[in-house]
């Protein structure tokens, strides 16, 4: 850093110590009397005055096409132990474990998606997994039980859309 440093209770380089400004040469916009409350004024009347497009306005948020398909309707943070749980709004459960492993139990309960830390995807039946998945699914079921039994589902109310169904169960990524 160049130059000198200024000590705390210095004035600034276009304030005097009585607060007055001094002029240094510099073009000092003037502000008007009302604080631009007139062009404010006038801008928001030109806007009510304008005529608004026939057609009907849609809210963007509310579009079907921008609601999603999958959004996590609970979890379950227990990463300092093991790792996040979390369940989708078809009731889908998930967890994406500590060691960057991820495994997804389908809605019906019964398929299991494990996706191991190099991204490489297996799948089993939910009563035929190897015995090194045991534990691993043991937390899921157990992160399951818990949410659907003390967590609220958030989106509980948006309607499934045709279509909904046929979208491939997302994996959770961090």
């Amino acid at each position: 850093m160049t130059g000198h440093a200024r000590a705390l209770n210095a004035v600034p380089e276009n304030k005097a110590i009585d607060g007055e400004r001094v002029d240094r040469g510099f073009g000092v916009a003037k502000v008007p009397e009302d604080g631009y409350l007139s062009e404010l004024y006038e801008q928001i009347s030109s806007l009510c005055n304008a005529r608004v497009a026939d057609r009907e306005l849609r809210v963007e948020d509310e579009a079907p096409e921008a609601m999603p398909i999958f959004w996590i309707s609970k979890w379950v943070d227990y990463s300092d132990k093991y790792g996040i749980g979390y369940q989708l709004c078809d009731n889908s459960v998930g967890v994406l474990f500590n060691d960057s492993s991820k495994l997804v139990l389908d809605e019906a309960g019964n398929e299991l998606t494990y996706i191991e830390k190099n991204e490489t995807e297996n799948y089993y039946g939910i009563e035929s997994y190897p015995d090194t998945l045991a534990k691993k699914v043991t937390l899921l079921k157990y992160f399951r039980a818990y949410m659907n039994e003390h967590l609220i589902k958030a989106g509980a109310h948006v309607v499934k859309k045709d279509g909904d169904d046929l979208a491939r169960l997302p994996v959770l990524r961090y």
